[in-house]
């Protein structure tokens, strides 16, 4: 039965009426969730923004600890004229914080995002990778825990860390410049950070970590039970010792394992020694598979606690008796609070001291222990030694600055703080190959054609297979070597993935048994085609140029298996100014922009440190110089390359010749810089 034309109406109004009542519903609930943020935020101006703070921390920002913590506990206390609210990526956070007593909210609510609109000081206590929205021109206090003997941010420059930290000052570089205050808690600190973080001397605030100093000049919090010896059912008599090891970037075993290799010898020495053993991992090693195994396995024994890094370790500091450390910088954390025992168990010492700012041994104190036989030893007898000395030297050397006015000194330098909005030079990046210069065969397969008629006209009397399908061979051999090179990185202990052009001409000669005059001759020959096929492509040219002029820095960077002597001499044809530009090529460095490690390699050049405010790279690649370079941070701009057509490419097959590449290479720039729409169709 046909619907009346009302019954049609009536179905077609309905969407619009639903609409209506949703948009109606998401707005009510908006009203009602702004006014749950409280008024104190709600009502703040723009004048006003420089008084509400929000404090976040840990590696992702999900946990409630850290100098973050105390600073946002004492200002809640004692300065009542600033608004806090403690920001987390984790509602379980939120909820914490908020059975705290204190202002709490869950990054990606409605809350959040209403509350950082009216936000004027970040307080975090790493160099973030990622801001909140919104939070892009606000003051930024750092109260870096980092102190230790490390290389740490902008002068890390080997490891797993390298990439991240490289995207994160790619993309936030300049903010930081600008914006961030850093917290240095001695001179010799203060020397470090302004050169491994790029921090001005202005931005700098001279006082002691608030993790350190809090629980022991005022009122004491705790978040959970502190007495962690009558948990395990020991008395009094027994003695805290603390195990807190770094994470290694470098160890291709698990630190644990090489670290503890026999925990029941560890556990005969605690039971005589009474002592309550704790493991204080690193959170980047806390789900190491030895780790794991041996928590699972020894939970309830009563010498041993492995630590819930949920808990703050920082609240029962002042309990310790004895630390055993390495190269971490919860070490001067100790010294801070007061542990008056410390060993130095370092038994990768060899390995690890190459990378070490500082001479270890001058800022470390506590008896040297290699290995773990030495620390067994060294935990039996450690009443026995006096530290006093060493200890009172650390703490001079790393907390001159520390007393109980710290709290007020971060807070007053933060409220006086203006930040100046200085803009920083943009880096530029330029990929070489159909960027700057290109072959007039256009695909380099025509290069090796040109090679098949100079040795077929040659008298070193190669193989007549050999020559006949020389384009071919060449190309196979070239895959096999990449494939080879691409397999081979762990038996050759080594990540060089791009290959030597020489390694091309040594496959060829041993499966076609060469002579090696035959393949050197080979490799010469192909050089100098590339060289003798080179064209400049102006346009691109002339922007380099352009840049030069105006004093702009500009790199070149490709992905080239060619010698870096051949290519100068490519680019000297195209045109002379890109010889004096900086050069990165995978054949020099081994490494490719197809991993990004390329553009790492160009990063880590700069010296003291990478300091622009932008990187903008331009390629024709869609993967090499668009994808990857956009997963550092940098800015990423394609340039079109003449490709050939179905006819131009059925031109070179037929003909299989080097004669045919050119005319097809002279076809498809044709079209490019000539041709409209209808006159390629027709």
């Amino acid at each position: 039965m046909k619907k009346s034309f009302k019954e049609l109406l009536k179905g077609y109004l309905k969407p619009a009426t639903s609409k209506k009542k949703q948009k109606e519903e998401e707005k009510a609930k908006e009203i009602e969730v702004t006014e749950n943020v409280e008024e104190e935020i709600i009502d703040i101006t723009e004048e006003d923004k420089n008084l509400v703070w929000a404090f976040n921390a840990g590696h992702t920002g999900n946990d409630f600890r850290g100098n973050p913590k105390y600073l946002f506990i004492y200002i809640n206390k004692y300065r009542k004229d600033i608004t806090t609210y403690w920001l987390s990526g984790d509602e379980e956070t939120t909820e914490f914080v908020k059975s705290l007593g204190y202002r709490a909210y869950t990054l990606g609510t409605l809350e959040a995002d209403t509350a950082l609109e009216r936000t004027g000081v970040f307080v975090a206590e790493q160099v973030k990778l990622g801001l909140p929205a919104g939070l892009s021109h606000v003051k930024y206090l750092n109260l870096y825990h980092g102190v230790g003997t490390k290389n740490v941010e902008r002068t890390v420059t080997e490891g797993g860390l390298v990439e991240g930290l490289a995207h994160k000052y790619i993309l936030y570089s300049q903010y930081y410049r600008n914006y961030q205050l850093f917290l240095c808690p001695s001179p010799m600190m203060e020397g470090d950070f302004t050169k491994m973080c790029g921090v001005d001397d202005d931005k700098v605030i001279r006082a002691g970590y608030p993790r350190n100093i809090y629980q022991k000049y005022f009122e004491p919090i705790a978040t959970f039970d502190h007495d962690i010896l009558a948990a395990k059912g020991l008395d009094e008599s027994y003695k805290i010792a603390v195990y807190a090891p770094t994470f290694r970037q470098n160890l291709s075993e698990d630190t644990f394992h090489l670290a503890i290799p026999d925990i029941e010898k560890l556990i005969e020495v605690c039971k005589r020694q009474k002592i309550l053993f704790v493991f204080k991992m690193h959170p980047f090693m806390e789900n190491e598979y030895a780790y794991l195994k041996m928590k699972e396995k020894y939970e309830d024994c009563p010498y041993l606690l492995f630590w819930d890094n949920r808990d703050d370790i920082y609240e029962i500091i002042d309990k310790i008796d004895l630390a055993v450390i390495d190269y971490s910088s919860i070490f001067t954390d100790f010294i801070s609070a007061g542990v008056p025992h410390f060993i130095r168990y370092v038994f990768d010492y060899e390995e690890t001291v190459q990378n070490l700012e500082h001479d270890y041994k001058e800022v470390t104190t506590g008896q040297m222990c290699y290995s773990f036989e030495e620390l067994l030893q060294s935990i039996e007898t450690y009443r026995d030694r006096d530290d006093t000395k060493g200890i009172d030297r650390i703490s001079n050397l790393y907390w001159k600055y520390s007393d109980k006015d710290s709290f007020e000194k971060i807070v007053n330098q933060t409220l006086e703080f203006t930040p100046v909005e200085r803009e920083f030079p943009t880096l530029y990046s330029f990929d070489i190959f159909d960027t700057l210069i290109s072959r007039k065969v256009l695909d380099p397969k025509g290069i090796f054609y040109k090679v098949k008629e100079v040795i077929k006209k040659s008298d070193l009397n190669y193989p007549e297979y050999f020559v006949e399908e020389y384009p071919k061979l060449r190309m196979f051999a070239e895959a096999d070597v990449r494939e080879c090179y691409h397999k081979t990185m762990e038996s050759r202990h080594s990540e060089r993935r791009e290959i030597y052009m020489k390694d091309i001409f040594d496959k060829l000669q041993w499966v076609y048994n060469l002579t090696d005059e035959q393949a050197e001759f080979l490799m010469k020959c192909e050089q100098e085609i590339e060289i003798a096929n080179t064209i400049p492509l102006t346009e691109n040219i002339n922007k380099i140029k352009k840049l030069l002029e105006n004093k702009e820095t500009v790199v070149l960077i490709s992905d080239m298996y060619l010698p870096k002597e051949i290519i100068e001499k490519m680019l000297e044809k195209a045109d002379p100014v890109l010889t004096q530009i900086p050069l990165f090529l995978s054949s020099e460095y081994g490494v490719q922009k197809t991993t990004r490690k390329l553009f790492l390699e160009v990063y880590k050049s700069f010296k003291p440190f990478y300091d622009f405010g932008k990187w903008i790279h331009t390629g024709d690649g869609r993967v090499p110089d668009v994808n990857m370079p956009r997963r550092l941070g940098i800015v990423a701009n394609q340039i079109e390359k003449p490709e050939y057509n179905e006819f131009e490419g059925k031109l070179t097959e037929q003909l299989d010749s080097y004669d045919s590449y050119l005319v097809a290479a002279l076809m498809a720039r044709f079209r490019q810089n000539h041709l409209f729409d209808k006159e390629k169709f027709v």
